[in-house]
């Protein structure tokens, strides 16, 4: 062969695979399209690690790809029907580097086949691994005609320095998590303005998380509730001596009495009370919604109390701290309007 003939040879080999790489491209392979199709592909055929690839940079430096691999084939039953998954993805918008894509699946039910496996039994047997779930399903739809759903799924990917990328956006569901966490432990606490603020950072992460919204809008009414509280307390204060006697029980209680001195209707009264030693230290407190009970409750202050109104009340103590003087501090500490 001569030389011209085999430049020429090699020239069509070359060419060749030029054409391939460029079919393959304006086809979709490495567009949004096909980047997202391989990673369906290699997840749904249980090949994480390399589905891991094609997610954005910012979701692997969230999880890593132990932790992907487990979380997304944890489970045998769900990793063998994932095989059994078809999809198709219907439309794909691009621009400026962010790309949207709706995907069509039509995959097993897993929840009526979990019930069907499992019926009469606690659950997987101790053995439960991917080859055990595959021979189960075989055994009981030996037909092959297993129950199907149908859902739609919509996908974000985002364009890296190495191609289109996958974009969960877990970094964002983290931070809400961490957020959240410290929403529900400062309203737990009674910070009020410090939960609502953490609520308030979640939603500029997410501006749609409906617990958010919710919870926001809720810490609204009663933070708004406290302050309008907080300027009618003074108005609400004890009259007269409040003593200390034991009850029929054997048990020290306080008794005295409350009197609404404001314009507006009262449901609950919490009165506190610090125990104090002989020589005048602070050794407990107790809180307690004593004076008025809230409706229903039963009871002789089964009533709101109204506006102007003054009211008996007793705050019985079997838990007394040890060491008590029968010495006291006590105070109107709280309120609530009737609603």
């Amino acid at each position: 062969m001569g030389r011209e003939a085999r430049e020429m040879r090699h020239l069509a080999r070359v060419t060749g695979w030029s054409c391939v790489a460029l079919l393959w491209a304006c086809s979709g392979g490495s567009g949004p399209k096909g980047v997202l199709s391989r990673f369906l592909d290699t997840s749904l055929q249980g090949r994480y690690r390399e589905a891991y690839v094609f997610l954005s940079s910012s979701d692997r430096s969230v999880r890593a790809e132990e932790e992907f691999e487990s979380l997304s084939g944890g489970d045998p039953l769900v990793r063998v029907l994932s095989e059994k998954t078809k999809y198709t993805i219907d439309e794909v918008n691009a621009q400026a580097g962010k790309a949207t894509a709706k995907v069509a699946f039509k995959e097993p039910n897993a929840e009526d086949i979990r019930k069907a496996l499992f019926e009469g039994a606690s659950g997987p047997p101790t053995d439960w691994n991917v080859e055990s779930a595959r021979a189960l399903l075989a055994e009981k739809y030996k037909d092959g005609d297993l129950p199907m759903a149908s859902r739609t799924q919509e996908y974000t990917l985002i364009q890296e320095p190495a191609g289109w990328r996958v974009f969960f956006n877990w970094e964002a569901a983290k931070r809400v998590s961490e957020l959240l966490a410290q929403a529900g432990s400062f309203e737990a606490s009674g910070n009020l303005p410090v939960a609502h603020k953490k609520y308030g950072e979640i939603l500029e992460v997410d501006p749609a998380h409906a617990l958010a919204l919710a919870k926001r809008a809720e810490l609204d009414a009663r933070i708004r509730e406290a302050e309008e509280m907080s300027a009618y307390l003074p108005n609400v204060a004890l009259v007269g001596e409040t003593e200390v006697s034991n009850t029929a029980k054997g048990y020290p209680a306080l008794f005295g009495e409350v009197k609404n001195g404001g314009g507006r209707s009262l449901d609950l009264v919490e009165i506190s009370v610090i125990f104090l030693d002989a020589g005048g230290a602070h050794i407990g407190e107790l809180r307690r919604y004593s004076v008025v009970a809230p409706p229903g409750a039963g009871g002789a202050t089964d009533a709101p109390l109204p506006a102007g109104a003054s009211r008996p009340f007793g705050v019985p103590l079997p838990d007394a701290p040890a060491g008590w003087s029968r010495k006291f501090e006590i105070q109107v500490t709280n309120a609530s309007f009737t609603k």
